[in-house]
């Protein structure tokens, strides 16, 4: 789990809600790691819109995010 997360039981909670949003969203991961800049950050909960062809990006975190 990436610095600054919450526990694992909030993000599972908001994953079960998107998915029950219904038609169109694919669930893709969680804790997914990237860099930004040469910084290692963590993304909680990642999804993807089919019909809109797009990235969702739930990032619950206790410290404010910078890149």
């Amino acid at each position: 789990m990436g610095p600054g997360s919450t526990s694992s039981t909030s993000p599972r909670r908001l994953q079960v809600f998107l998915l029950e949003l219904g038609h169109g969203f694919a669930f893709v991961g969680r804790q997914l790691r990237f860099e930004i800049g040469g910084h290692e950050c963590y993304i909680d909960l990642l999804f993807f819109h089919i019909p809109q062809g797009r990235y969702v990006v739930i990032e619950r975190k206790v410290v404010r995010f910078s890149a």
